[in-house]
């Protein structure tokens, strides 16, 4: 059943006890009534860009003007797009000024924080303490404690109640990400300017989005192996490398036309990195695993008709256990996301109040590496390189590998064995990460997939990985 607050705060006392003494700042709190309508829609609440540049030589050109009817070479290195989903509160509820408090475990504070969450604050020993610019540890009692978010407003820190972080609506985003070589091809110095790069997506303009939009997700190494674009003077014959980010309102797209001054780049592998993703997008691993798609848990005594892999977990769309349905994911596809996503939806409008609601989150990213001579190397991890002996690909770890010959695949586990190689191959990672539930209790999806398709389109290779947690 669904942890009650009295519970919920003493299992976090447990994270959030032991502090390193050198990282911590203690201050006095003060409850300000007079923040109670400041809401992470003003723009002061904005995440600001962090734009930045640089520079390998020195340069005295305007801008990129100095040589107006030339363009560099471009080529796509790789080209990713990702679907985030999440129900973070625009609004979450102030709580606290962190600067001008009468002191901690002052009669104010006390009362207060008694008033919101209940009688835990009765007792002494309340205490708040700045660990980070971003958070601040709440700790009362006898080892009790939860951790706050905290946001900076116009040199003030503001104090969030952790119970309102989370709303009923999801909100959606997707990005669009070129990696780019760009080559001075030209005989005198020329300057790249990242501004000057725009994406056309069908339904409107966009510009390079901030690296900041891009360290929320999950996975660091996705897919941000590489360095981002800066502005960058490049000599005769010399070559800058870098991925560009943009804000985009639809699938994939074909029709997707990067533009740099004004001008079309030419990316003649784009087309066919946007049909290798669909195919990899809308494929039914299946055939390949030789497994449904979902896996129903039976830790939570369900009767066996519910439990085990299968097709349609439809029956368990209803929140059967109190927490959130037991369904993870065996593999990843178009269909899978959808999936979670009306089964995460329907499960928090189950929900009534606005109150200490669960956080659900989503992140569905497929990245594509067209044009290579690739070599898979058995062991475990499993290596993929390139023709220069580059590895394409990180955490290559895959519990079940698959292997095509045009007709039927052949399963692997753990026992692949014998090296394989293509030219102008094509390479597709894809990763999906959902969660759903508390910090105490969530259900946890993780896949990881890797598809290899051959000169002419087919896949050759399938590598799956996935992981089921419950917190």
């Amino acid at each position: 059943m669904k942890l009650n607050l009295k519970n919920k705060i003493l299992l976090l006392a447990i994270i959030f006890s032991v502090i390193i003494s050198g990282c911590t700042e203690e201050k006095k709190i003060e409850v300000d009534t007079r923040i109670s309508n400041i809401s992470t829609d003003s723009p002061s609440f904005q995440e600001k860009s962090n734009e930045g540049s640089t520079n390998l030589t020195s340069s005295s050109e305007q801008d990129g003007e100095n040589m107006t009817e030339f363009t560099p070479e471009f080529t796509l290195e790789s080209f990713t797009w990702i679907y985030h989903r999440d129900n973070d509160n625009i609004n979450p509820r102030p709580l606290f000024n962190w600067d001008d408090a009468p002191g901690n475990d002052s009669d104010i504070l006390r009362d207060y924080l008694r008033k919101i969450y209940g009688d835990e604050f009765q007792s002494g020993g309340v205490n708040i303490t700045l660990i980070s610019n971003d958070s601040a540890l709440l700790s009362f009692g006898q080892g009790g404690g939860m951790r706050l978010p905290v946001k900076e407003i116009n040199g003030n820190y503001i104090v969030y109640d952790v119970f309102y972080l989370q709303g009923h609506d999801i909100s959606e985003k997707r990005y669009a990400v070129y990696n780019l070589s760009i080559k001075n091809n030209g005989s005198e110095t020329y300057r790249f300017m990242l501004s000057k790069l725009r994406l056309n997506s069908g339904t409107g303009s966009s510009i390079p989005a901030s690296i900041n939009v891009i360290s929320k997700y999950p996975y660091e190494g996705i897919p941000f192996d590489e360095i981002r674009l800066g502005d960058v003077s490049l000599l005769p014959g010399q070559i800058t490398k870098g991925y560009a980010v943009f804000n985009v309102d639809s699938m994939y797209n074909s029709s997707f036309l990067l533009m740099y001054n004004s001008k079309p780049v030419s990316l003649p592998s784009f087309e066919n990195s946007v049909l290798s993703i669909e195919k990899a997008d809308l494929f039914d691993y299946s055939t390949a695993m030789g497994r449904p798609p979902y896996w129903v848990s039976d830790n939570f005594g369900l009767p066996d008709k519910y439990s085990g892999d299968t097709y349609d977990p439809a029956q368990l769309y209803t929140d059967v256990v109190g927490l959130y349905s037991p369904i993870w994911s065996n593999w990843a596809n178009r269909s899978v996301v959808e999936f979670f996503k009306k089964l995460d939806l329907k499960e928090l409008n189950n929900i009534k109040g606005d109150y200490d609601l669960p956080a659900t989150y989503s992140t569905y990213a497929l990245k594509v590496i067209p044009g290579k001579n690739i070599s898979i190397h058995p062991g475990n991890p499993v290596f993929i390189t390139g023709e220069n002996n580059e590895e394409l690909i990180k955490n290559d770890y895959y519990s079940e590998i698959a292997i095509s010959d045009n007709s039927t695949f052949k399963r692997f586990h753990d026992n692949f064995t014998g090296e394989m190689n293509f030219s102008n191959a094509t390479l597709i990672k894809i990763d999906f990460d959902n969660n759903y539930g508390w910090s105490m209790g969530s259900r946890i999806n993780l896949n990881d997939q890797v598809v290899v398709l051959n000169e002419t389109g087919n896949m050759v290779f399938i590598g799956f990985h996935y992981g089921h947690f419950l917190s």
